[in-house]
């Protein structure tokens, strides 16, 4: 006949359940990273070292280009336009003349 040390304490037992489940949890989260590091951390590469060198970069692409600013001019007086010397979004300098008007009458 064996010599064993029973202990009834229904919380002593259920610690020590909650123990082995605790312990076996954490045995299985060890192997599952070990298993699957490269998905978790990525794949391990060789380091480069970093040099000089031209970037040559080629993109293609279709786009609308925005302006940042936008003005309306608006005129005083009351006259015919005879002709508007620039096209719209065209560049122009201070002193460029943007509508003439008619001079006929």
């Amino acid at each position: 006949m064996r010599s064993r040390m029973v202990n009834s304490d229904p919380r002593t037992r259920t610690l020590v359940r909650w123990s082995k489940r605790g312990a076996i949890l954490a045995a299985v989260a060890i192997a599952a990273v070990v298993v699957f590091r490269d998905a978790i951390f990525g794949t391990p590469v060789a380091p480069h070292a970093a040099r000089r060198a031209e970037i040559v970069q080629t993109i293609v692409a279709t786009g609308r280009v925005m302006t940042p600013l936008r003005v309306s001019v608006g005129a005083v007086i009351t006259e015919r336009v005879g002709r508007i010397p620039v096209d719209e979004g065209q560049a122009v300098k201070a002193g460029d003349v943007l509508i003439a008007l008619d001079d006929r009458d």
